[in-house]
């Protein structure tokens, strides 16, 4: 039996990742804010700049990429 979540629990599953952030990475190791080391980061796309970027969960600490990182998990 497919158990289906509801659109809200959707909703609040995905502002709860929005607000406390995921780890992203490279080769499944983690990045790390170089300013406080935290390692949880929100994703945003610039469509201005054609830019990948990751906010500290943290700190705000903004680092800009050229490809899309990926979630990893640890």
């Amino acid at each position: 039996m497919t158990t289906e979540l509801s659109p809200t629990k959707r909703a609040i599953r995905k502002a709860k990742v929005t607000m406390e952030g995921q780890r992203y990475g490279a080769s499944d190791e983690p990045f790390v804010c170089h300013f406080c080391g935290h390692d949880r980061f929100r994703f945003r796309r610039l469509l201005i700049l054609s830019m990948h970027t990751l906010t500290c969960a943290d700190c705000g600490h903004i680092e800009f990429f050229a490809k899309k990182p990926e979630p990893v998990e640890r």
